[in-house]
């Protein structure tokens, strides 16, 4: 390819629905960060980008219907939205935050990791509004057992004693 060309036209699949479901992930959430708290209001105008809604079973993995249930959302900021979609810290179902073997070894010798990951900035658990919905407890099991990376049944794509589908495949699955 010619290094004058930089741009292509590409037609590409768009998330019908995604603003209605971050729109409802944030405002429940109260426009913060779960993981630290930080908010995306900075000098009185709305940020974005410091904090997308995510979804806890990725919508790739989702019914249609159930990739627009706030119940299977959060917010975060930046970098733990990507800790935890790429697997390197996780939420239990009491809302407790676990970060990944890997992640808790490297944290001593690692201080931009420390900065990013040490206590404070993120809480021991999420940080929930009073009165807001909690993420889906099932689906955040689900992301344990499937996506975080310490979980030695997510190697072996083996469920955990316990451990549910998420109830929201099977109520999604009946209305499709």
């Amino acid at each position: 390819m010619p290094v004058e060309i930089t741009q292509r036209l590409l037609t590409s699949t768009v998330r019908i629905g995604q603003h209605r479901f971050a729109k409802a992930v944030l405002t429940g959430h109260g426009n913060r960060c779960m993981f630290c708290g930080m908010g995306s209001v900075i000098g009185g105008r709305r940020r974005p980008r410091l904090l997308p809604a995510s979804h806890v079973k990725p919508w790739r993995e989702s019914a249609s219907k159930e990739r627009l249930e706030h119940l299977n959302g959060l917010t975060a900021c930046p970098t733990p939205d990507v800790a935890f979609d790429t697997g390197v810290l996780t939420v239990s179902e009491d809302l407790s935050i676990t970060y990944a073997t890997d992640l808790e070894h490297a944290l001593p010798s690692d201080e931009p990791l420390r900065r990013a990951f040490g206590k404070p900035p993120p809480a021991d658990r999420l940080i929930h509004p009073a009165g807001a919905d909690r993420p889906d407890t099932a689906c955040l099991g689900w992301r344990r057992t499937q996506v975080f990376v310490s979980s030695p049944t997510a190697a072996e794509g083996v469920r955990r004693p316990g451990e549910e589908d998420c109830p929201l495949d099977a109520r999604f699955a009946q209305t499709v």
